[in-house]
């Protein structure tokens, strides 16, 4: 269960390298290990980092859990500089997109609101990113996600969840990361055709409604 220990997006440098460790729960039946990786440091060997990746992230067996799992893998990605790996393989399950999707009209920004919208609670805490409080955290972090099925699986909303937001989201990172290629004109010909059809769309829709109505918004289509 990976967690993202971002109390504010401005504390990390641009290129994320302020990020120091992470720090994983792997919880087995047996009971729970906490593990830190410092990734960043220059003393990591090619070897560990091939390890974090191929039997942490990757692991086929495993569910791994990531509050921001965008900046998540924005923080891992910086310490692989100097290794190639393929971002589109990893699979996050990301509270962050999961509560989103339940709630689109107001969306949650942080850990604390994710946890409002499930209806649970966190401890008032004063070590805040302390290993100790990390751990707590990781745990409630599995607690959300179980809670976040559920209401998922009940709204019929854990299949676009689990087989198109979190395949897009490793994607956006990776391109984010290599950059890529436009054909400026096709671009812009295709916007063209694209705001045509939306304004026909648009125009049945005011036609099938009665009224006229935005459809960019939420609260006025629902």
């Amino acid at each position: 269960n990976g967690f993202t220990q971002l109390r504010a997006s401005d504390c990390l440098a641009p290129d994320h390298s302020s990020a120091q460790c992470v720090l994983v729960k792997i919880q087995q039946k047996e009971g729970a290990v906490l593990v830190r990786v410092d990734l960043w440091k220059k003393a990591t060997t090619k070897t560990i980092k091939q390890f974090f990746w191929q039997k942490l992230l990757l692991h086929q067996e495993a569910r791994i859990l990531a509050y921001d799992g965008k900046a998540f893998l924005g923080c891992v990605l910086s310490a692989y500089k100097d290794i190639e790996i393929e971002v589109g393989e990893v699979r996050l399950i990301d509270p962050l997109v999961g509560c989103w999707l339940l709630q689109p009209d107001r969306p949650a920004t942080t850990f604390l609101g994710c946890l409002q919208i499930l209806g649970l609670a966190r401890e008032a805490t004063s070590n805040l990113g302390t290993r100790q409080s990390v751990a707590r955290d990781l745990t409630l972090l599995s607690s959300l996600c179980c809670q976040l099925f559920r209401q998922l699986d009940a709204a019929k909303l854990w299949p676009v969840f689990y087989e198109l937001e979190l395949r897009i989201l490793p994607q956006l990172v990776g391109m984010e990361r290599r950059g890529v290629g436009v054909d400026q004109g096709r671009l812009q010909a295709l916007g063209h055709c694209l705001d045509t059809q939306l304004a026909e769309l648009e125009t049945k829709a005011h036609e099938v409604a009665g009224r006229q109505f935005n459809l960019g918004s939420h609260v006025q289509v629902r």
